[in-house]
């Protein structure tokens, strides 16, 4: 169900929820623009866009923040609204996420990883913090 305070930008996420509509032409009018978070909050700056290695579209953002390092995001259900990005989770649960450091690639397993915990997130609601 949609959480009361911001059911818009849930809405706008929920169509976008199966598939990333982020192109790799995204990708140079993205960079170092901002990260905004399902709640309204900006959360950090875009950093890089990791591509699949076979499909070579986008799947991953790296999101630096200010002075507590990088995330990792997933586009699934990620659209870009001028210069920034708007993502399906709030901060808390981007700063949450396991670890991986800023990376221009990710293993296997790493993404594995990575993909587990925001599916959980996902399936809890967006209106966790």
């Amino acid at each position: 169900s949609e959480p009361a305070l911001f059911p818009e930008q849930t809405r706008l996420m929920m169509q976008n929820s199966d598939s990333s509509t982020i192109t790799v032409e995204d990708a140079r009018l993205l960079r170092g623009g901002q990260v905004i978070g399902v709640d309204g909050d900006v959360m950090g700056v875009i950093g890089s866009l990791l591509l699949d290695p076979i499909t070579a579209s986008p799947h991953w953002v790296t999101e630096d923040f200010d002075d507590a390092g990088y995330a990792l995001v997933p586009l699934t259900g990620a659209y870009r609204d001028g210069q920034s990005l708007r993502v399906p989770f709030t901060g808390a649960q981007v700063s949450a996420a396991p670890e991986r450091g800023h990376v221009d690639a990710l293993t296997p397993d790493d993404e594995q990883v990575l993909r587990n915990y925001y599916v959980q997130v996902r399936a809890r609601g967006t209106d966790q913090r």
